[in-house]
């Protein structure tokens, strides 16, 4: 697993010229954005890069030429899902201390950043988890080019439930989220690691299932 996370890393390391931008962009947010875009536009693009990985295995037939090698399909998957969780916990820290450095500089407030850091980070968080837990079994299962289609057919469908959902139970948003303000933080922590755990086991088996299954 060492030589997959090395390979995982050098392509990252070959994205240089592209990090370097999203290090500049990030500095240029955070004198307009507030803490949370700025949070949130690194962390997801964090992801996203890693999850790119995941298309350079797959070009010029490099499925073939990976397991050609002695790397257990099983070991890939866990790695995989390890090395993108793993650079996007670093793109957040990342984030946080360009808003620490701008905090210093008086651009941010620190007490509202204080209290507003640990929600800002557990909803983030958990966007990354669904969207890791849904995208790598697409990526796998039908390669970059098709599984973009069914993220963009799914995020569709995702609006309508969500707009039919608020013209049938207009109230049901506000209660919601009345009720989560109402739940204490630590049983909200709590529910995140809970469904974080199951999602993300459930997503490494389906993704198993799907490795072992694929012909190169």
């Amino acid at each position: 697993m060492k030589g997959l996370f090395m390979k995982d890393f050098l392509i990252l390391k070959n994205q240089s010229k592209t990090l370097l931008m999203i290090f500049a962009i990030g500095i240029a947010m955070s004198l307009t954005f507030e803490p949370a875009s700025l949070i949130f536009y690194i962390g997801m693009l964090g992801c996203l890069l890693a999850l790119g990985t995941i298309s350079y295995d797959e070009a010029d037939h490099g499925y073939a030429f990976l397991f050609s090698l002695p790397i257990n399909r099983k070991s890939y998957v866990i790695e995989k899902y390890l090395f993108i969780l793993g650079s996007t916990v670093v793109f957040l820290l990342m984030s946080l201390v360009i808003c620490g450095i701008m905090t210093a500089m008086g651009v941010y407030d620190k007490q509202n950043l204080l209290e507003e850091l640990p929600s800002m980070l557990l909803a983030l968080l958990l966007i990354i988890i669904v969207v890791c837990d849904v995208t790598i079994p697409l990526r796998l299962k039908y390669g970059s080019e098709k599984s973009r289609i069914y993220l963009y057919l799914l995020s569709a469908l995702c609006g309508v439930a969500g707009f039919v959902g608020s013209k049938l139970f207009p109230s049901f948003g506000a209660k919601f989220v009345s009720g989560i303000e109402q739940t204490p933080f630590a049983l909200i922590i709590g529910i995140i690691v809970v469904f974080a755990i199951v999602s993300t086991f459930i997503s490494v088996k389906i993704c198993e299932k799907i490795i072992k299954e694929k012909q190169f």
